[in-house]
């Protein structure tokens, strides 16, 4: 019996090898989240921001509808990779969904798209940061 591999696994492990690109080993395509009792799928480039509310994590994508994911922002903040910031505790925001944003004190205020309620602050230690990143 032969110890040679079939070329396809061969190719195969070559492609992934030499085709990654770095920092995105853990970058995911699409998530899994819930709308009322039915579950959909969202592609990562349709999604604004993710935030917490009542340690519950919900995530709005640019059209404004609002889902259930279960991830801790963590989570999602190392698989969403350059494209998503975490400007607080609360908020992990797509780059595409900042409107505007002011500075007040050397913090930074940010306008998201599509709305929000409440004001969305980064902080002073973040400010930067998020400079650097926008």
């Amino acid at each position: 019996m032969s110890n040679l591999l079939p070329i396809n696994f061969l190719q195969y492990k070559f492609n992934e090898l030499f085709n990654r690109v770095p920092g995105q080993e853990n970058r995911k395509q699409r998530y899994v989240v819930k709308k009322g009792v039915d579950f959909v799928s969202v592609n990562v480039k349709d999604i604004a921001y993710v935030f917490t509310e009542y340690r519950i994590v919900f995530l709005r994508d640019k059209e404004g509808d609002k889902f259930i994911i279960d991830k801790t922002l963590s989570d999602l903040q190392d698989e969403m990779g350059a494209d998503f910031f975490r400007v607080n505790r609360k908020y992990l925001v797509s780059i595409e969904a900042v409107g505007k944003f002011r500075s007040d004190n050397g913090k930074i205020l940010v306008e998201l798209l599509p709305a929000v309620k409440e004001e969305v602050v980064v902080s002073k230690e973040n400010a930067p940061s998020f400079r650097n990143w926008i």
